[in-house]
């Protein structure tokens, strides 16, 4: 037979056989079916010692391999696994048949190189994410947290604690560029109305008022001994109004500024005028045991003082130190 010349097996099925069947030892047979039309299977150059990749059987291929149509992967999970390098630990990603029609995932292009992200696992994102549907997040708390600028900087978290029953939280168009307003920093509020009673403080014995109580009513009562309320310190926009609510204080009630920055007017009903009018430079304002039920002083703090407007009744009961 001459090397040149095609071999032309004409049997219909087994045309080749390796081996000596005459043995009876094990075979590999080659079975091509007839083709509704001539076929040519071409063996490219492996460009090194290769091995036919085959149906069956555990195979690992080397170099690059391009499928011009869609892989079927037809096992029931652990589709494909990824063992990088070729030795040790593995990632396998699992396909969960759909419940009613097959569906397709789609990898947008992220325009440069960029990581999947996990329902697991810390990941900083970047670029802007758009969700067209609610959000959840379930951790009990610190369910957002906000660094600005990245890296070791501090952080704002924000928490929201587990309501009695689901709560919607509206935030309304304010119209233009606006700020948050806080529980407990000093800001300035603006149109502003307040539908609900303000902060209520009733003090029967000594107390340090704090910035965050701002704004509060601080009613008086009968103590059995002296009393101090102590001013937070100064801050523009402090105020605070008291209130006297016994008929007669068992014991003198003073309030106590930081240092001597108490100024102001005291009115009397008694058509009595007051020692100092007005007055200033004071660190205590005192309240004696003759002051009248809803004798009132209000404060307000410009950041230098705090400016007092008492109304009394009996000019003698109040004292200044």
């Amino acid at each position: 037979m001459s090397e040149t010349t095609s071999i032309i097996l004409k049997n219909s099925s087994n045309q080749l056989v390796l081996g000596d069947p005459s043995f009876l030892g094990p075979t590999t047979t080659f079975s091509a079916p007839t083709p509704s039309a001539s076929r040519t299977v071409s063996i490219p150059d492996a460009g090194s010692n290769s091995s036919l990749l085959l149906s069956t059987g555990s195979q690992t291929i080397s170099g690059s391999q391009t499928f011009s149509s869609a892989i079927n992967l037809t096992a029931s999970s652990n589709q494909v696994v990824v063992q990088p390098g070729g030795s040790g630990t593995t990632s396998t990603l699992n396909f969960v048949q759909p419940a009613s029609s097959s569906r397709t995932v789609t990898f947008a292009d992220p325009l440069a190189n960029a990581n999947v992200i996990y329902d697991v696992l810390a990941q900083t994102l970047s670029g802007g994410k758009t969700f067209s549907s609610t959000v959840t997040l379930t951790p009990s708390s610190n369910q957002i947290s906000i660094m600005p600028g990245g890296g070791l900087n501090p952080q704002f978290n924000i928490t929201a604690s587990a309501p009695a029953a689901n709560r919607n939280l509206t935030i309304a168009d304010p119209l233009g560029n606006d700020t948050f307003a806080y529980v407990s920093a000093t800001q300035s509020l603006s149109n502003k109305t307040i539908t609900g009673p303000v902060n209520v403080i009733h003090v029967t014995a000594t107390v340090a008022l704090t910035a965050a109580q701002s704004g509060s009513t601080i009613f008086i009562d009968s103590s059995a001994a002296a009393v101090s309320i102590t001013l937070p310190t100064i801050a523009a926009g402090l105020k605070y109004k008291f209130i006297v609510t016994s008929s007669s204080l068992a014991s003198a009630v003073t309030i106590v500024a930081p240092s001597a920055n108490q100024a102001g007017l005291v009115i009397a009903g008694d058509a009595t005028a007051f020692g100092t009018v007005p007055f200033s430079a004071k660190t205590n304002v005192i309240l004696g045991t003759g002051s009248k039920l809803g004798d009132t002083l209000n404060y307000e703090c410009d950041g230098t003082n705090y400016w007092v407007n008492a109304q009394i009744a009996v000019h003698t009961t109040i004292t200044l130190s």
